[in-house]
């Protein structure tokens, strides 16, 4: 799991700390509507380009795009065992459904829409109730 945007606008290391000290971000801390969004790379990229164009500018445009984003977690791909369903898997925290559906549909959340086939073939998003175990 990469911190993407050290949990929006918090310090690396008290980033860092929060996430070890408690197993949570406090971006993400109380109710919460978490969508994962599955991504498919293009052919042409490698997973090492799709990675990297998902990091340093894709990621940037979410953060700076989404109007009430809590939290945004990049999970990548790192050693697929065999053919994987996917590249990797997004994770956006808003407060509610309708806080994500205005973001989605705002002008920011349009840019973010219109990147997303610059570096995938394909995407889908499921909408998540998380329980945590451990």
């Amino acid at each position: 799991m990469i911190l993407v945007g050290y949990r929006l606008g918090l310090p690396l290391d008290a980033a860092r700390a929060a996430w070890h000290t408690t197993g949570i971000s406090p971006a993400m801390r109380g109710p919460m509507f978490k969508v994962l969004v599955w991504l498919r790379r293009r052919e042409e990229l490698t997973p090492e380009a799709f990675r990297t164009y998902w990091l340093e500018t894709h990621a940037p445009l979410v953060k700076a795009s989404y109007p009430g984003l809590r939290g945004y977690v990049v999970n990548a791909v790192a050693a697929p065992r065999g053919e994987a369903p996917f590249d990797g898997v997004a994770e956006l925290v808003f407060d509610s459904r309708d806080a994500f559906v205005a973001a989605v549909r705002s002008e920011g959340g349009r840019a973010v829409s219109a990147d997303l086939p610059t570096f995938t073939r394909e995407s889908g998003a499921l909408f998540v109730d998380e329980h945590v175990v451990v």
